[in-house]
């Protein structure tokens, strides 16, 4: 439920971003992981993508960010 999904996108911010979650971007993946099944694997994989394609991301390995979000698909 909702607390399973909290914990998953306080993880990726973690993960990924090094960093505590912005309110405005929780928000939005909660309410994307929130709109679906608990286990759907689609959005799950879409929110994945989009933080590794994230500049923020790219730009802890590399000075340049050579992919995007387009790339995660509709």
């Amino acid at each position: 439920g909702r607390a399973c999904n909290t914990q998953l996108l306080v993880t990726q911010y973690f993960g990924y971003l090094r960093r505590d979650a912005d309110i405005g971007g929780f928000l939005f993946w909660l309410g994307q992981v929130d709109g679906g099944a608990l286990r759907d694997t689609t959005k799950q994989r879409g929110m994945v993508c989009a933080f590794v394609t994230s500049a923020e991301y790219q730009e802890r390995f590399s000075s340049v960010a050579t992919h995007t979000n387009a790339e995660c698909g509709p």
